[in-house]
């Protein structure tokens, strides 16, 4: 079976499909459709078992709780999705060549035409998609011809539906609707000053310099006076000295925009208004441009637009120097060693979720009755509400993350990916490899990373924690201890609201962490002494480097970054990882001598 067989539709099964029809809900493209993950557990249409999408409802889940849904709601008939990440064929150097230039970025975006592929270019997924009846879990072929016309409108409306998880990490990854480059207000009414020998830029580009630093590069011409400018450092350290942006300030903020040279083509350019702190359209800027002499017909691109740039920087951003590359680290995972996956931006609220899960009272809290809370959720008559739960969505997250449940999904998944890989491509389907890929990229035969990773994506509870938040409810970064606040109390109001399903003996969140705080206060002329107490939950350390355990070592390594060069880059232009980076000394500070410190004074 694979994983199931399916099976033509006999009597009784088409007696059931006629009178279940009713039932079925056809969504349109704006419906809010739970097709991803199941409501009570991370599986997922990747999973062994697939996943089971109720076609009244709209809600998935997996092959542990669909019977029970189905007592729930009365419902029958359910869209069984099955998805294998199949590893392509091994390839021929020339293949590989073609393949990665077809998959360039040319959009700051994950999961959209253009965008970034992720890490999985060497897969492809195979998706099955069958209607499925319950209790007896029987699986039938859409294609079959007696299937009711309702049953299978409503089918492929909830296969069309991008699902709500995919809407989010869209505009995690590519950005709201709000983030639109739109018409700047400056555009209609823009100052021009009358032309001076100075102002008019040469027609030789390679005279073209920043005003104040002479870089050559990234350069900004101010469609106001001409000034020709270095736009700002970007985090990595490249861009510029910042002289656009300064000559803003200086000229009092009269001449909002510029224009990136370089990226000036018939088609339009890059124009960035200081005024609005944003890149924007010029309708004019033909007209704009033509008043300093320069032909917008006559223009070609020479250099990167921003958005390209910002690409790049994400493509080559050197990785290795977070996850410590060039030192041996163990890969593992197990109960209570599940990764959390980035949901776009969401690393605050990841490092915050991991320090929580492993506080042992909450385990004692959600772990220890999660099967009881799941299974009264899923039982329950609010059972469509469990997306709203905090209660249910914590437990199940303390079951994805505590257990070795998608360890051995994980496993299995391999096994049938496997198969299905070999169904695809013949008998003969041998897949790549970690060592055929490093070949064709040009490295060695380094030890294999990532392989043994297990993640989940903990979708539902970042939603649900973020809802009406003014800035939780985005998709912007976000500061971890302002989350961690946030976390606790919203914790603590759902766990008042849902006492009577939680053990008592167990203290809240928030009261874990309360504290009492005394401040001491003393003037500097009188003498007088002034004590003032409060509660907080967070408690401010000031970290002192030269607590560090390597202190010396650090200190070493600075006097030896101070003597050599600026970090030489590659033939691109792109930063590269050298051994001086491979070998860094990170300071060790242990908490106990921060807290020391802090307690002496």
């Amino acid at each position: 079976a694979f994983p199931f067989s399916t099976m033509p539709i006999t009597a009784d099964v088409l007696a059931v499909l006629q009178q279940e029809a009713q039932k079925c809900r056809t969504p349109n493209e704006n419906s809010q459709v739970e097709k991803d993950e199941c409501m009570l557990s991370f599986d997922s249409p990747f999973s062994p078992q697939g996943l089971y999408t109720n076609l009244n409802t709209w809600k998935s889940y997996g092959r542990d709780y669909a019977e029970l849904d189905s007592k729930a709601t009365g419902q029958k008939l359910y869209l069984y999705q099955k998805k294998y990440n199949v590893i392509k064929p091994q390839k021929s150097d020339d293949a590989s060549v073609a393949e990665e230039a077809d998959t360039e970025p040319t959009k700051l975006a994950i999961g959209v035409d253009g965008g970034f592929t992720g890490f999985d270019s060497d897969t492809e997924v195979q998706t099955e998609h069958m209607l499925c009846v319950l209790p007896s879990f029987t699986l039938i072929e859409l294609s079959e011809n007696d299937i009711p016309s309702a049953v299978s409108q409503c089918i492929a409306g909830i296969v069309a539906n991008k699902g709500i998880s995919a809407h989010e990490e869209f505009k995690a990854w590519h950005g709201d609707d709000d983030d639109e480059v739109k018409e700047s207000m400056h555009s209609d009414a823009l100052v021009q000053l009358a032309l001076s020998d100075g102002m008019r830029p040469s027609p030789n580009r390679d005279d073209w310099k920043c005003s104040e630093c002479g870089e050559k590069e990234n350069l900004w011409f101010n469609l106001s006076d001409g000034y020709i400018g270095c736009g700002r450092r970007q985090w990595d350290g490249s861009g510029g000295c910042g002289a656009a942006l300064r000559h803003f300030d200086a000229s009092g903020k009269q001449y909002p925009l510029s224009v990136k040279l370089g990226t000036i083509t018939p088609k339009g350019a890059d124009v960035y208004s200081y005024a609005e702190d944003s890149m924007v359209t010029d309708k004019h800027l033909a007209t704009h441009l033509a008043h300093f002499g320069i032909d917008i017909m006559q223009q070609e691109k020479y250099d990167k637009t921003l958005n390209e740039m910002e690409i790049s920087l994400n493509k080559d951003f050197i990785y290795g120097a977070i996850v410590e590359s060039g030192k041996h680290l163990q890969h593992v995972c197990g109960a209570g060693l599940i990764g959390l996956v980035n949901l776009g931006n969401s690393c605050y609220m990841n490092s915050v979720l991991q320090s929580l899960l492993a506080i042992p009272e909450l385990k004692r809290k959600y772990l220890e009755s999660a099967s009881q809370l799941l299974l009264h959720a899923a039982s329950s008559s609010s059972s469509e509400n469990l997306a709203n739960d905090f209660v249910t969505q914590f437990a199940k997250l303390m079951v994805g993350t505590m257990t070795t449940r998608y360890v051995q999904q994980r496993d299995e998944s391999l096994t049938l990916d496997l198969a299905k890989g070999k169904q695809v491509y013949g008998a003969d389907y041998v897949p790549r490899s970690n060592k055929d890929k490093k070949k064709n990229d040009g490295g060695g035969d380094e030890e294999d990373e990532g392989v043994s990773c297990v993640a989940i994506k903990p979708r539902m509870l970042k939603r649900l924690v973020g809802a009406g938040h003014e800035e939780f409810s985005t998709n912007r970064q976000q500061d971890a201890v302002e989350y961690f606040r946030h976390f606790v109390e919203f914790m603590n109001r759902q766990e008042r609201t849902h006492a009577a399903l939680l053990d008592k003996t167990v203290p809240s969140l928030k009261s874990l962490f309360r504290m009492q705080l005394e401040e001491r206060l003393q003037c500097v002329q009188s003498g007088k002494v002034r004590y003032s107490e409060a509660q907080d939950i967070v408690l401010k350390v000031d970290v002192d480097l030269s607590l560090a355990s390597n202190y010396a070592e650090y200190q070493l390594q600075l006097k030896q970054q101070e003597q050599q060069e600026q970090q030489q880059q590659d033939g691109d232009g792109d930063s590269s990882m050298t051994d001086k980076e491979k070998n860094k000394v990170i300071p060790n500070i242990p908490f106990e001598r921060l807290l020391q410190k802090y307690l002496a004074e």
